[in-house]
């Protein structure tokens, strides 16, 4: 990029020429790593929606991420104290050589320093002692940073504090050498210019400093060398026979395979040292080695350090990018010499182990080998048309710019984003990018890895987003997103950016601290994985992906709104689970049926559960419906697939309750009842008491009895219907359709015209009932409330001077032959409930609650000889009832008679003994009763009624069997 500043020019070398080994090759300004134009192509973008072969949770990669970073700060915090230069303590791992010979910019100088403050923060919140050594840790931190300052020249005194330590480590190790005499002989120069190198100093200004210290330095001319004559020139000492060789490489190579050097060195006394490393160069040649690695190792040995490869002299590895940018070198020279051995052995020697590892890759035939060497001698990385040479300007870059996101992306599917990162000096290395990055190799084609970084090293940056003009949104701050309007103003950029992992990535640097759910990676469901994420962070609203734009929901009653709207989207949102997941969430204790009895109360949470488990089996449209009624719908269309709105549906707004009713007015509504639509609608009608309520929401949630008949089951449902809650009141919009059927008014009719209405209107119905009940499949339904309790007569009163006070023992048990059948909804044993009407009250035996056998005795209880008395047997509901049938039955006045009685699928066998106390004063006669009367009778006033008895079964009761079906059996 042509506005590069500071950090992308701290790599820049002198031109070297070619041919001399005093000149360096001209410069160049174009890239030498890149292919033909042909080749350099962007490619496409790869396949972000291709999900890898194993799933990866973001916070494993997050876990990982903080193990390397734990790492690094422990390390800083124990090298701040030491007597370490600051550059060498804020990078431990990096040594002295590779800071000075590649210094980190200043921009990263900063970076680093802010890591350490929070390095030093998070371990003094661990325990006692690293408390300590976070305070020494911070006491050094600040006495650096008061000598370098902080303004732009802080990176240069730094680089000063570490040239100074090197240059006083360099003049310890000199003075060893010197001893006591106080010079350093010619033949441990070499080793001072090695030390000197791995120091990151240069050897010419090392011996400068030698001297400085009042060293001796005896140069390699300092005594005369026996002449070689076997090279041109007949060189007299060790550099004019190094410069020689390198000149005339083939003669060179011939006097390092005969021995003639190693006998020159031994005859002039060489040091042990040289001859050693000489020997190794001879080895190279008779181990079938490259001459050209041989000659260059006896020519390192001998002092020199450069580089020959053709007529190219090259000093340092820094000058290789600009001689081959320069067209002086060529990448084919580089192969050559890399297979050679020379240049890896070569920026080995030097101190490059990064540029001599890329080379050994591509000596054996490593495709990125080349790029590599490139990248880490100070290539910069090409990305579209731009090129990089640092990391902060590439994240800034990728996120300013959105047409330098694919050519990004390819690069780390291929590997050489990674390869790059690999490449760079280590004081500008991202250790926790690179390990994201490298555990991200099995999911080339995942944006996440490359978006935690970018983000990572731009920081707190807004997020750009779109809305469904186009026009840009800027979101500075978490906040913005927990406000619902302005969420679905967004959606479908922020499904894009959570796709991507931009949303991710910006997340983990805006709100660390905030703990995220587990979410499947790649997406699986956007809608509903963006939703859970942004309930994370605190948005309790949901956005509802809605044909062309997104539909906000703050609340329930924004449901209501939706199925009328379109019942299709929102069913198909259902069955997707997150919509209801929402309602849990944040609205599932809002109570739809208070505590009776001491059971808890019906939430609307558990109330979707229910509906969360019958929706595979309801028809279309239903479970759209039912989800209305519990958010607050309150009236009932005809066709759930036709929901209208107030004005305009078709259906009934309540249910008129004490007016006599027809079954046949509840007859549309079958279908309804038979899915639990209409049960659900009844028990959120206002009025309606909590005991009622209770049951009928249960049993709109409960799977259909398959072993009842659902035309004779649903006839009789609707008329417990009729008798319970009275007719359903029509809509407006139904009722202008019924009375545009039904004509005028009668008094305004002819003769016989109130007949043709009649019939017209049994036709509507007819028709509704038998599109309703075709379209309806097995669902729920429930046993009504049947309001007739005490509608039965007492036993008629005859003479009381004939009453008996005798015993009575109950008993009701379920026919044999009907214990296999289910007999409740919830597929559970019958709740049989036996009534006997004596003269003064109401005998009740059970419920058999979940048992198939019952019994109850009754002591002193009224009961006149040879009269009828009624008895009754119904299967329980909760409050509700089913008649099973009812029957008049007599007692001949013997004690131990027993009176047994079938009715429907149970028994009740009633046994009699009389008690013999002193009978009570008697009453005043009463009129005589020849028949059974349909009305109750009223009780003898000269006999008080005895008070309510508490039930005392004598059977065991069963335990009550709760189905994984139901999951409203807690109700």
């Amino acid at each position: 990029m042509s506005d590069r500043k500071g950090p992308s020019t701290f790599l820049e070398v002198p031109t070297p020429g070619a041919g001399d080994p005093e000149a360096a090759p001209p410069g160049a300004t174009e890239s030498w790593l890149e292919s033909p134009r042909s080749e350099r192509a962007a490619p496409d973008e790869p396949d972000l929606s291709a999900a890898p072969g194993a799933r990866r949770k973001a916070r494993v990669g997050a876990r990982a991420d903080n193990s390397v970073r734990d790492a690094v700060s422990l390390a800083i915090v124990s090298a701040l104290p030491s007597d370490r230069p600051l550059l060498a303590a804020l990078w431990p791992d990096v040594s002295a050589q590779e800071l000075l010979t590649t210094p980190p910019p200043a921009q990263a100088l900063r970076a680093r320093i802010e890591f350490a403050r929070s390095a030093i923060d998070a371990v003094g919140r661990r325990d006692g002692e690293s408390r300590a050594r976070a305070q020494l840790a911070q006491r050094a931190l600040d006495a650096h940073l008061s000598r370098v300052g902080d303004g732009d020249d802080a990176l240069t005194r730094c680089l000063d504090a570490l040239r100074r330590e090197q240059r006083e480590s360099l003049l310890g190790f000199a003075r060893l050498l010197a001893g006591a005499s106080g010079a350093v002989v010619a033949g441990d120069l070499a080793r001072i210019d090695a030390a000197a190198r791995e120091r990151g100093l240069d050897p010419a200004q090392a011996r400068a400093w030698l001297r400085e210290a009042g060293i001796e330095v005896q140069t390699v001319d300092s005594r005369p060398w026996a002449p070689l004559d076997a090279l041109p020139g007949a060189p007299s000492s060790m550099d004019d026979a190094a410069l020689a060789m390198l000149r005339h490489p083939a003669q060179a190579a011939e006097l390092v395979r005969a021995g003639a050097l190693l006998s020159w060195l031994r005859a002039n006394g060489a040091t042990g040292e040289l001859v050693e490393r000489s020997r190794e160069a001879r080895m190279v040649m008779e181990r079938g080695g490259s001459p050209v690695l041989a000659v260059h190792q006896q020519v390192w040995a001998l002092g020199r350090r450069e580089l020959v490869l053709g007529s190219v002299w090259l000093r340092s590895p820094s000058e290789l990018a600009p001689a081959v940018r320069g067209g002086h070198l060529t990448m084919d020279d580089l192969a050559r010499a890399a297979r050679e051995g020379v240049l890896g052995a070569w920026l080995r020697t030097l101190g490059w182990v990064a540029a001599a590892g890329a080379a050994d890759l591509a000596a054996r035939g490593d495709p990125s080998g080349l790029k590599r060497l490139g990248w880490s001698l100070g290539e910069p990385l090409g990305v579209g048309d731009a090129t990089f040479a640092d990391l902060d300007l590439f994240a800034n870059a990728v996120l300013a710019r959105e047409e330098l996101r694919a050519p990004a992306l390819a690069l780390l599917a291929s590997g050489d984003l990674l390869a790059w990162m690999e490449s760079l000096p280590p004081a500008l290395r991202d250790e926790v990018w690179i390990d994201r990055l490298r555990r991200a190799r099995g999911a080339p084609s995942d944006p996440l890895p490359l978006w935690m970084g970018v983000r990572a090293r731009v920081g707190r940056a807004p997020l750009h987003l779109r809305d469904a003009a186009g026009e840009r949104v800027v979101v500075s701050s978490v906040s913005a997103l927990r406000i619902t309007s302005q969420v679905a103003a967004v959606w479908d950029s922020l499904k894009q950016c959570y796709r991507d992992g931009q949303l991710l990535a910006w997340l983990a640097v805006m709100s660390p601290e905030i703990e995220r759910p587990e979410l499947p990676w790649p997406p699986e469901d956007d809608d509903a994985e963006l939703n859970a994420l942004l309930w994370s962070i605190g948005h309790r609203g949901m956005v509802m992906e809605w044909g062309q734009g997104d539909r906000g929901v703050t609340a329930p009653a924004d449901l209501v709104a939706a199925y009328q709207s379109s019942w299709q989207r929102l069913e198909s949102l259902i069955a997707r689970g997150f919509v209801l997941a929402w309602i849990e969430r944040f609205h599932g204790a809002t109570v739809l049926v208070p505590a009776v009895g001491g059971e808890a109360p019906i939430t609307l949470g558990a109330a979707t559960a229910g509906l969360h488990a019958e929706r595979p089996r309801l028809p279309a449209g239903q479970a759209a419906l039912k989800l209305a009624l519990l958010c607050g719908l309150r009236y009932l269309p005809l066709d759930a697939s036709q929901p209208g709105d107030e004005v305009t549906a078709r259906g009934y707004s309540a249910a008129a309750h004490g007016q006599a009713s027809d079954p046949r007015a509840w007859e549309p509504l079958r279908g309804h009842v038979v899915h639990g639509g209409a049960l659900l609608w009844l028990a959120l009608q206002p009025g309606v008491p909590p005991v009622v309520a209770r049951p009928l929401l249960r049993a709109a949630f409960s799977p259909w009895n398959p072993g009842a008949d659902m035309v004779e089951h649903g006839a009789r449902i609707l008329a417990q219907l009729a008798r319970s809650f009275g007719p359903p009141t029509p809509t407006a919009a139904l009722q202008r359709e019924l009375d545009a059927v039904a004509g005028p008014s009668a008094r305004s009719v002819p003769k016989g015209a109130g007949a043709t209405a009649k019939s017209a209107m049994r036709t509507l119905f007819g028709a509704l009932a038998l599109m309703l009940v075709t379209a309806a499949a097995l669902g729920s339904a429930a046993l009504l409330w049947d309001r007739s309790e005490g509608a039965e007569p007492p036993q008629p009163e005859a003479d009381a001077s004939l009453a008996r006070w005798v015993r009575v023992h109950a008993t009701i048990r379920a026919a044999a032959t009907d214990r296999g059948g289910r007999w409740d909804l919830d597929g559970s044993p019958p709740d049989l409930r036996g009534r006997i009407h004596v003269r003064d009250e109401v005998l009740v035996v059970g419920p058999c609650e979940d048992a198939f056998e019952c019994a109850q005795t009754w002591e002193r209880v009224r009961l006149i000889p040879a009269v009828p008395f009624r008895v009754r047997v119904d299967d329980m509901e909760g409050p509700f009832e089913n008649a099973l049938g009812a029957a008049w039955a007599r007692w001949g006045g013997r004690s131990g008679e027993l009176i047994r009685t079938k009715l429907g699928g149970a028994t009740l066998e009633i046994r009699v003994f009389v008690d013999e106390p002193p009978a009570p004063s008697p009453a005043p006669p009463a009129a005589p009763v020849a028949a059974p009367r349909a009305v109750a009778a009223p009780r003898d006033a000269g006999v008080a009624a005895p008070r309510p008895r508490a039930t005392s079964r004598r059977s065991r009761r069963a335990p009550r069997i709760i189905r994984l079906e139901d999951p409203l059996a807690e109700f």
